[in-house]
């Protein structure tokens, strides 16, 4: 570029244009409900602006089983959450190539395992209305009842929800096993004779 002062002078300079890149900042986590012993934890948090490469400098309370490691522009996860426990004071520390830092204090809620809590079935006549409701606990998200083995009496269904309804027209004894998944497809199973 030149340059001309009010005496004519002519001056040529070469003007550098500088890029200040702004300090790194990490989205929220994608999926921060889990459960308990259940592999493949998916979550990943996206870094915005920064120098890269990017290294994690300190966690704290990352839950017991889970290892952040970096992935170009990404904070994913190893491992299999070892203890059900909600964190709220979890943090993970990154630092960019220019040593800006940045501090994401990040939530988990490990659920533990689903699991089938009726174990036993009131008794039932035929002809007559049924209308027991299975119960499950743990897991994460919404959980679905079905049918994985046996047979129910004629008459008889099971809703997704555990409940069993309808009128048995058979006295003979039928052994069906049920298995409760999670939303993330952790599974129990019950075997029930009636």
């Amino acid at each position: 570029s030149n340059l001309r002062d009010n005496a004519g002078a002519t001056v040529t300079a070469n003007i550098a244009t500088i890029l200040i890149n702004p300090e790194p900042i990490v989205s929220h986590m994608s999926v921060n409900n889990w459960t308990e012993g259940l592999a493949g934890f998916p979550s990943a948090m996206t870094i915005s602006y920064g120098t890269g490469p990017f290294t994690i400098e300190t966690t704290k309370n990352v839950p017991l089983g889970l290892t952040p490691f970096i992935n170009g522009n990404m904070i994913e996860f190893n491992g299999t959450p070892e203890v059900a426990e909600t964190t709220n004071n979890c943090s993970i520390t990154i630092r960019d190539a220019a040593g800006a830092t940045y501090t994401k204090v990040i939530v988990f809620d490990i659920a533990p395992p689903v699991t089938i809590t009726t174990t036993n079935l009131p008794a039932w006549r035929s002809g007559v209305n049924y209308s027991p409701t299975l119960q499950a606990t743990g897991g994460t998200g919404p959980r679905t009842f079905t049918l994985t083995g046996g047979s129910l009496p004629s008459g008889l269904t099971l809703n997704s929800n555990g409940k069993l309804s309808g009128k048995a027209t058979a006295l003979t004894p039928f052994t069906f096993t049920v298995t409760v998944t999670d939303s993330i497809g952790d599974k129990a199973s019950e075997t029930y004779t009636l």
